[in-house]
C-alpha cells in the first residue's frame, strides 16, 4: 500500500492532485529502472498539468526540473503567469487605438517585473534555440520593463485625451527630477572680474536608478574645468559686452548594458524576430536609446545671443558611439527630447 496522503480542507482539489501526481511519479521512478527520456517525458507531463490549472508555483517548481528547450519555455511561462503577464493584451494594447498609453497603464509592479526578468532569463538566456515565439515573448517582456524604468524617470503619463507626455513635454526640462543651473543670468558691474563675467553650468546627471533598472549597470563621471566663452548682455561702457566665461560642472551617469539586462534582451529580441506584427517596431527601445547621439543646453538669459553648451565634449565627457552597448545622459536626453513613442 502506498503512503496516506491527507488533504487540508482549505487545500484547493487541483493542487491536491498536483502534489498526489508529482509523488506517484517520485514512487513510479523509484521503483523501476527508468530510462532518462520516459523520466523527462514524467517531469514534462507533471509541468503542463499545473500549468494547465493555473498552478504558477507548483509550475514553476516542476517545469524547472525539465532541462530542455521545453522545459526552459515552460517555466518562463509558469513565471509570466505568476506576474500576470496578457502577451495577448500587450499586443492588442499596441496595435489597437490605445497604443503606447494602454501600456504604460499596464505597466508590471515592481513584484510582478521581478517575474518578468526570470522569464526572460530563460527565454533569452536558457533556450539553446529559440524560435520566432520565444523571440517575441523576449520583446514584449523586456520592452515593457525597459517602459517602466523609463516611464519612472521621464514622469511618463497619459493625458485626457490619451496622449503621453513626459516632465519636459513643455520644451522644458525644469520639471523633471534632474536640471541644469546657471548660477546667475542676470548680471551687473560687480559680476566682472578682470574684464570679463566667471559662472558655472551644473547638471547633476539623471541619477542611476535608471541605468541599473534597464542595464544591470550604472557609471557616473564628472568633470568641472571645461570653459565654454559666450558674450553677456551686460554692456562694457565701450560700445562692448563683457565676454562671458562658463564652467561646466557636469555629472553623468550611464551604463554598460549587462548581457542579463531588460535592454540587452530587447536588442537581441528585436534583432532576431522577424515577424511582421503592428506596433512592434515601436518597442525597440535599444536602437532608440544607444544611439551615440548628444544633448545641447541652450542658455538664453544674460546672453547677448543664445549660446548653445553640448553636455558631453570629446576633451570632457565623450558621446558614446552608435549601437555600442554602452548609454550615458546625453543619450537619454536626447532620446527625452525626440521622445517618439
Amino acid at each position: 500500500m502506498g503512503p496516506a496522503i491527507f488533504i487540508g480542507s482549505k487545500m484547493k482539489p487541483t493542487r491536491a492532485f498536483f502534489i498526489l501526481l508529482l509523488l506517484l511519479l517520485g514512487i513510479s521512478l523509484s521503483g523501476c529502472k527508468d530510462t532518462k527520456a520516459t523520466h523527462d517525458a514524467g517531469l514534462l507531463e507533471t509541468c503542463k498539468y499545473a500549468l494547465d490549472q493555473s498552478l504558477w508555483d507548483d509550475a514553476i517548481t516542476a517545469c524547472s526540473l525539465v532541462l530542455t528547450d521545453d522545459g526552459y519555455h515552460l517555466t518562463a511561462q509558469a513565471y509570466m503567469g505568476r506576474a500576470d503577464a496578457s502577451l495577448f493584451t500587450i499586443l492588442s494594447n499596441l496595435s489597437g487605438s490605445g497604443g503606447m498609453a494602454a501600456l504604460i497603464n499596464g505597466l508590471p509592479t515592481a513584484t510582478q517585473a521581478k517575474d518578468y526578468l526570470l522569464a526572460l532569463d530563460l527565454l533569452l538566456g536558457s533556450i539553446k534555440k529559440p524560435d520566432q515565439s520565444v523571440y517575441l515573448e523576449g520583446l514584449l517582456l523586456s520592452s515593457m520593463l525597459v517602459l517602466k524604468e523609463t516611464t519612472a524617470l521621464l514622469s511618463l503619463e497619459v493625458d485626457a485625451a490619451g496622449n503621453v507626455t513626459h516632465c519636459a513635454s513643455s520644451g522644458s526640462i525644469s520639471s523633471c527630477s534632474f536640471n541644469f543651473a546657471l548660477d546667475q543670468g542676470t548680471f551687473s558691474s560687480t559680476d566682472v572680474v578682470a574684464g570679463e563675467i566667471p559662472v558655472s553650468l551644473t547638471f547633476s546627471g539623471m541619477g542611476t536608478t535608471f541605468y541599473t533598472g534597464v542595464c544591470g549597470h550604472s557609471t557616473s563621471e564628472s568633470h568641472t574645468t571645461k570653459v565654454v566663452d559666450a558674450t553677456s548682455d551686460l554692456a562694457n561702457g565701450s560700445g562692448g559686452y563683457y565676454p562671458l566665461k562658463i564652467t561646466e560642472k557636469m555629472t553623468v551617469n550611464g551604463c554598460t548594458v549587462q548581457s542579463n539586462s531588460p535592454l540587452y534582451y530587447n536588442k537581441v529580441a528585436s534583432e532576431n524576430l522577424t515577424t511582421s506584427i503592428t506596433g512592434l517596431d515601436k518597442l525597440n527601445f535599444y536602437s532608440k536609446m544607444d544611439t551615440g547621439n548628444n544633448y545641447t543646453q541652450t542658455i538664453t538669459k544674460g546672453v547677448q545671443t543664445a549660446t548653445s553648451i553640448n553636455v558631453c565634449n570629446s576633451d570632457a565627457i565623450p558621446v558614446t558611439a552608435a549601437s555600442d552597448g554602452k548609454l550615458n545622459d546625453c543619450e537619454i536626453l536626447y532620446f527625452m527630447q525626440n521622445l517618439s513613442l
